[in-house]
C-alpha cells in the first residue's frame, strides 16, 4: 500500500538508555549435521560452495569462507552451506532465495539470534511454530507473517517477524520487537531493496546505523530503531529515503547535529528524543507540513522552535485552530522554564515542554 503508517509511533519515556557491553554473535546450532547435500543435478558439494560464495559476494564483502571464524557472515554462510537443506539446488530460480536467507541469517548472528526470547533456531534446525508476531497495520500481506523459528528448513518468509511480499517472495517487513536482540545491526540489510518496513525497536543494539540502510532500501517507508543503544551521527544516506514516512530514532545513543536536508524527506512521524544531538533545531523544518509528530526533547539542543514551524500545529498556543490549520498536533522539546534563559530551547507553541 502507498498509505502511510495508520498510529502514531509509542512516546517514549525521556531518560537515556543504560550503555552494556555488547555480546558476540551465537553459533550454529552444534547438533545439526555437518555436511551439506553430496550432490544437486549433478552438482557436487565443493561446486555448490563455490558458486554461493560467489552469488553473495555481491551482497557481503564479508561473504568469503573462513569457518573457523565466529563473525555474523561467517556463522550465516556456514549455516547455508553445509546446514541449510531449504535449498538445496542452485538455479536461476534460487538465487534470490539464497540471498535473501544468507541475508536474514546475518542479522539473526549480528544480533545474537540464540539468545532470542521468540523464534531461536531449534537445536536440530527444524520447522518449530513461534510466537514472533507482526503488525498489521503495515504490510498488505501481514496476514501472511511468519511463525517459523529462524533458519528452520522452511522459506524465510515462514520465520517469524517476517512478512514477504506474495508476488515476488521479496522481504517486505521485518518486525522483531522486544526480543532481546544484542550486537549490531548489519550493513547486509541493505540487499533486501524491496523492504518497506523495518522494526528493530526495544533491544540492546549498538553501533552505527549503517549507510547502506539509505543506499539501497529506496522503498522504506517505517524505520524504527528506539529503544536500543546505537550510536554515532546519523548517515547522511538516510536523506536518500523519499518514501521514508516515520523515522524512530528515540531513546539512543545518537549524536551530532540535525541536518537541514532532514526536510527533503516527507516524514509523519518524527521522534528523536532522549539522544546526544546537538545545535539546534534547523529552520528548514517548517517546509515539512505534512508532520503529525515531532519530538526532540532530552537531547543538547539549543535555540528557537521558529514561528514557521509553530505555523504548522494544527491548533495555535491559546488552543484555537489555526488558520489555516496545519498538520502538526505534537511538538516536544526541552523548553521548560519560566523565562527564556532558563529554556535550552525557546518555544512558544510546543504542545509539552521537557527540563533535560
Amino acid at each position: 500500500p502507498s498509505k502511510g503508517p495508520t498510529l502514531a509511533p509509542t512516546v517514549a519515556p525521556t531518560k537515556e538508555p543504560t550503555e552494556s557491553p555488547t555480546k558476540a554473535p551465537t553459533d550454529v546450532p552444534t547438533s545439526t549435521p555437518s555436511n551439506g547435500p553430496t550432490s544437486c543435478n549433478e552438482i557436487s558439494s565443493q561446486d555448490r560452495q563455490d558458486r554461493i560464495i560467489s552469488l553473495l559476494s555481491n551482497v557481503s564483502s564479508a561473504a568469503t569462507p573462513n569457518f573457523n571464524s565466529a563473525s555474523p557472515q561467517d556463522l550465516a554462510l556456514k549455516w547455508l552451506i553445509h546446514n541449510d537443506v531449504f535449498v538445496s539446488c542452485l538455479d536461476e530460480e534460487s538465487t534470490s532465495t539464497i540471498e535473501q536467507r544468507y541475508v536474514l541469517a546475518v542479522l539473526y548472528f549480528s544480533t545474537s539470534g540464540g539468545n532470542w526470547s521468540d523464534c531461536s533456531a531449534s537445536e536440530t534446525l527444524t520447522e518449530e511454530t513461534c510466537g514472533l508476531k507482526v503488525s498489521s497495520l503495515f504490510s498488505a500481506y501481514a496476514q501472511n507473517g511468519g511463525t517459523k523459528a529462524w533458519l528452520s528448513p522452511v522459506s524465510e518468509c515462514e520465520w517469524g517477524g517476517v512478512i514477504c511480499n506474495q508476488d515476488t517472495m521479496q522481504v517486505d517487513q521485518i518486525e522483531i520487537e522486544s526480543n532481546n536482540l544484542v550486537g549490531t545491526i548489519p550493513s547486509e540489510l541493505g540487499a533486501l531493496s524491496d523492504m518497506r518496513f523495518l522494526f528493530l525497536e526495544r533491544g540492546d543494539l549498538s553501533g552505527p546505523i549503517p549507510e547502506e540502510i539509505g543506499n539501497n532500501l529506496h522503498n522504506l517507508m517505517v524505520l524504527d530503531l528506539d529503544f536500543n543503544k546505537l550510536s554515532s551521527t546519523l548517515p547522511s544516506s538516510l536523506f536518500n529515503l523519499h518514501n521514508l514516512v516515520q523515522l524512530d530514532l528515540n531513546n539512543n545513543f545518537l549524536s551530532g547535529t540535525i541536518s537541514p536536508k532532514l526536510a527533503d524527506l516527507g516524514l509523519i512521524f518524527l521522534q528523536l528524543q532522549a539522544n546526544r544531538f546537538t545545535g539546534t533545531i534547523p529552520s528548514q523544518v517548517a517546509t515539512m507540513t505534512d508532520l503529525r509528530l515531532f519530538q526532540f526533547e532530552n537531547n543538547s539542543l539549543v535555540g528557537e522552535v521558529t514561528p514557521n514551524i509553530c505555523q504548522n500545529l494544527k491548533t495555535n498556543i491559546d488552543g484555537g485552530r489555526n488558520s489555516p490549520p496545519g498538520n502538526l498536533e505534537v511538538l516536544t522539546a526541552d523548553c521548560a522554564g519560566s523565562t527564556p534563559q532558563e529554556m535550552e530551547i525557546v518555544c512558544t507553541c510546543c504542545t509539552n515542554c521537557f527540563s533535560d
